[in-house]
């Protein structure tokens, strides 16, 4: 993880909330950021609680890929839910 370029990002989204709940979820990013905490990042992808769904909605990770390497995760998900089985 690049981790000065998502402090970056995390400073540049922190200029412009306000509000603690926000807050709290940049502090919450910087400290995944400083620990290097990959497993923190998958557990925040992968759970479904309002909490996550929080924190999602305010990641400085969306530097970390090009929007075609983006899209390219986007459709290697779209094609893994479609080739499940029901």
């Amino acid at each position: 993880m690049n981790a000065a370029r998502v402090r970056e990002k995390v400073q540049s989204i922190r200029s412009r909330v306000t509000g603690k709940s926000l807050r709290r979820c940049l502090d919450q990013w910087e400290r995944i950021v400083d620990d290097n905490d990959i497993e923190a990042v998958h557990a925040v992808v992968e759970s479904d609680d309002e909490h996550a769904c929080e924190i999602r909605n305010h990641s400085p990770l969306s530097i970390l890929l090009s929007e075609e390497e983006r899209l390219q995760v986007l459709d290697g998900t779209v094609t893994l839910i479609d080739s499940a089985p029901s």
